[in-house]
């Protein structure tokens, strides 16, 4: 991967920024697709669905309150009907018996519902996890703070797992002693925990060094020890189901830019 993200982030912004102003509300998100360079394997993506339950309560601590319990984004254990109720170890133990990709999609996002923090169902159409919880941005080096974070979160994974780190950067699988601390459990479900975890993924030729950095990137004022529950959307009266079912149309729209770029992307390794 390299700084290739940085580079292409920076520049799109510096080619809009002359001729718009970004603004930001409770209503906006910003979401990050994310991929090895090879496809997805199931125990990748059951690393990935393991990790990103372990340290779902320290990823809240890094995000506003409005995407702890946002319909767009809805944190597992709170709203996800196979979850609810489970402890950590108990959802994670759910992740390990799925056999194959369709199995921990089913459970990551039941019903084909992209909804949640982490978007499993993207695999299917983009061979892509999509990171959902980032609240909306205005600068490029917001925006790079997110995708810094998702693509060294998900690299971690990989290497806790004992997996190949193939997103980029050094050492990365059982060579470079990834599974040697014995997996999730060594790390703690908090900030500090979170942060520790991050530098088994850190990525070659990004701004962050360390764990610390990356999550100073996206959240400067969180303590290690910061963790914070999720909490189930409060329930809709008509109007506001009326408004969400007319969102959800407009949110399909965007996937039109993502097929674009990936267009523009295979175009371009073809030389075209």
């Amino acid at each position: 991967m390299g700084s290739r993200f940085e580079e292409f982030i920076n520049g799109l912004w510096d080619s809009i920024t002359p001729s718009y102003t970004f603004e930001a509300n409770t209503q906006c998100g910003t979401h990050v697709h994310t991929s090895p360079s090879t496809d997805f394997t199931t125990d990748k993506v059951k690393a990935v669905a393991r990790a990103a339950l372990h340290f779902e309560e320290a990823i809240n601590a890094l995000v506003p309150e409005h995407r702890r319990g946002n319909y767009f984004c809805k944190t597992f254990l709170a709203s996800n009907p196979n979850f609810q109720g489970k402890t950590v170890e108990e959802a994670i133990a759910l992740v390990d018996q799925k056999q194959d990709l369709e199995g921990v999609c089913g459970l990551m996002n039941p019903n084909n519902d992209r909804y949640y923090t982490w978007n499993f169902t993207s695999l299917t159409k983009h061979s892509t996890i999509e990171f959902r919880q980032p609240p909306g941005v205005t600068t490029a080096a917001a925006a790079l703070g997110w995708v810094e974070f998702t693509a060294t979160f998900v690299r971690a994974a990989f290497a806790v797992a004992g997996l190949d780190g193939d997103l980029g950067g050094p050492g990365g699988g059982p060579s470079g002693g990834a599974g040697s601390d014995g997996g999730l459990g060594g790390f703690g479900k908090d900030v500090g925990g979170l942060k520790k975890f991050l530098e088994k993924g850190l990525l070659r030729g990004v701004r962050s060094k360390s764990g610390e950095d990356i999550v100073k990137g996206v959240n400067s004022k969180v303590k290690d020890s910061d963790r914070v529950p999720g909490k189930a959307p409060q329930k809709l009266d008509e109007k506001a189901k009326k408004a969400f079912e007319e969102k959800k149309k407009q949110d399909k729209l965007g996937i039109v830019f993502l097929n674009k770029m990936e267009m523009a992307i295979k175009c371009n390794f073809k030389g075209v």
